[in-house]
């Protein structure tokens, strides 16, 4: 209708659709269920990985980072009223990955330390461990940001949309794994793997051998 009312109003010139898009009803719906098990086949895969390469009170940290993450990026759609299409799933399971990829990094160094820091409590190897990463996390992230943010000045569409998204991930990406994921980890060992007595080095009593060495010493 568009190209027939351009070819009556305007002599001389021969109008042609570039590019025609169009959602329904049907084709909305399955973008939704894909878009939806693709987010779980990823969390599933994840929660995997990280009960392989780390331990199994470490994926409760991650996936409620990676959902917070998620949710807080469709929040963002829904405000702004940005299209949801193919490309924002896309970036939404970037988004993921990169959130993921920066939890690794965190908890692996919390792995290290807890190996090489016993005498300490694992609130203090969280927070000596945020500390040691959180400028590695702040250059990494802040690099990106930059990137993706000349993409959405510059860019158009599709790719602004993607942009768009990867600078809310981005920026809810870093804070989810600093004050969501970790936490959680704390949350679960508190809760799931109590602490049999004081860590030796803060406030604890030496038992067994020990105390009669002590007794010795004195």
């Amino acid at each position: 209708q568009f190209r027939d009312a351009l070819d009556a109003g305007i002599d001389g010139v021969k109008a042609h659709a570039v590019q025609v898009y169009g959602v329904g009803a049907k084709a909305g719906a399955q973008l939704k269920n894909d878009g939806i098990k693709s987010l779980f086949y990823a969390m599933a895969l994840i929660v995997l990985y990280l009960a392989f390469r780390f331990d199994i009170r470490y994926c409760p940290g991650a996936i409620v980072a990676l959902l917070h993450d998620a949710i807080l990026v469709m929040g963002v759609f829904a405000v702004f009223y940005v299209d949801v299409s193919l490309t924002s799933v896309a970036a939404l399971l970037t988004v993921i990955g990169y959130s993921v990829n920066d939890t690794v990094v965190i908890f692996d160094r919390i792995r290290e330390n807890v190996g090489r820091l016993k005498d300490k409590k694992l609130s203090r190897i969280i927070n000596i461990s945020l500390n040691e990463t959180l400028s590695r996390t702040l250059l990494t992230s802040l690099t990106l940001f930059v990137v993706t943010i000349m993409m959405n000045i510059f860019g158009t569409g599709l790719v602004a949309n993607f942009a768009f998204a990867m600078n809310v991930g981005v920026v809810v990406g870093v804070y989810s794994s600093i004050f969501v994921a970790a936490p959680v980890l704390l949350f679960m060992d508190d809760k799931f793997y109590p602490a049999k007595g004081p860590v030796k080095g803060e406030g604890a009593k030496p038992a067994g051998g020990e105390q009669f060495v002590e007794k010795i010493r004195a």
